[in-house]
């Protein structure tokens, strides 16, 4: 056998290039071999961790526990956005305000995932109960999309009033449509877990929403909190579905012409980063009527009532003294 010198190779060297092919051979498979085992082992870690750490709350609709005791024929359900699995904390921070028009109440969303049906089924119990006749929505963010399907398949004959927070009309408002979608369709792929969602929330509070007042350590202790704090990574998927599949068509159908509806959001709006809150507006506004005020709140963030409660109390309080008593209404809650 010849080289492109035309130098005769031995046999020795012939074996020793045989044995260097085989040796490259072995690391590759070893390398696939290993590589699998990594994603099965990274799977299963990430399924089991999740199950371990979301395996409590159910699906429920309850009243605060300050007004358990009280009836009345109206009743607030406050509907939480994406990534948000209990509207307790929105329902609770916003109580001394909600409580002028009616008593409220909050959802839990179940962590093995968004059951539109159980959700129904809860709130017509819950209005049964209570006598309710009127139903008032609080929706932070996508939570008005929520909240308007859940009165649509509901027993409840009215929506008086609706409060949307920062809410997209459909999927087409939300800034990073496309992102939306692809993470969506990754979902279906796979099913995510916690480390899946680990890795999800250190790119949001680093690249896609950092917040800027914290350092890069603390954004990824910030992303790390979150992961094990916040909802169940099934929830979030089936939350994100439900906005990319949403029919804005059926929008009116239990939402009365004379309801009063207000769509609230930054005072500045480019600093929503994550809804088009001015064109959300726009298209709900054309949807309900043509009657939809606005609620402009000296925030920096999207949706965030927890974050700022005094601006939101009190912009929703002088929204519903004037519904009720005819007093001022300070647009800027300052």
């Amino acid at each position: 056998m010849f080289n492109r010198n035309r130098q005769p190779i031995s046999s020795d060297q012939i074996l020793e290039q045989e044995q260097k092919q085989f040796a490259r051979t072995i690391t590759r498979r070893q390398m696939l071999v290993g590589g699998a085992a990594l994603a099965a082992t990274y799977v299963t870690a990430d399924r089991r961790l999740a199950d371990i750490i979301w395996s409590d709350r159910k699906t429920k609709v309850a009243m605060l526990p300050e007004h358990k005791d009280k009836a009345s024929e109206d009743l607030w359900l406050v509907s939480p956005g994406l990534g948000v699995q209990s509207s307790f904390g929105i329902a609770s921070t916003l109580r001394t305000s909600l409580e002028i028009a009616a008593q409220v109440a909050y959802m839990d969303i179940s962590d093995s995932g968004l059951s539109q049906y159980q959700l129904v089924e809860q709130l017509n119990k819950l209005c049964w109960e209570r006598k309710v006749k009127r139903l008032k929505l609080f929706g932070h963010s996508i939570g008005t999309i929520l909240g308007i399907e859940i009165a649509n398949a509901s027993n409840i004959r009215k929506v008086d009033m609706l409060l949307a927070d920062g809410s997209p009309y459909d999927k087409h408002d939300v800034k990073d449509e496309k992102w939306a979608e692809t993470v969506e369709r990754v979902t279906h792929i796979y099913e995510p877990g916690y480390l899946s969602k680990l890795v999800g929330e250190l790119i949001n509070s680093t690249v896609r929403d950092p917040n800027e007042d914290l350092s890069i350590i603390n954004q990824i202790r910030d992303g790390i909190r979150v992961t094990g704090s916040g909802v169940a990574p099934d929830v979030f998927s089936d939350q994100l579905t439900m906005l990319i599949n949403a029919n804005p068509a059926n929008y009116a159908e239990k939402i009365a012409e004379d309801a009063n509806t207000l769509y609230i959001y930054p005072m500045h709006p480019e600093r929503d980063r994550v809804v088009d809150v001015l064109q959300a507006h726009r298209r709900y506004d054309a949807r309900l009527y043509g009657s939809m005020g606005t609620l402009p709140l000296d925030t920096t963030m999207h949706a965030s009532p927890t974050d700022f409660p005094g601006q939101y109390n009190r912009g929703i309080r002088d929204y519903l003294r004037v519904l009720k008593f005819g007093s001022r209404l300070h647009t800027r809650g300052d």
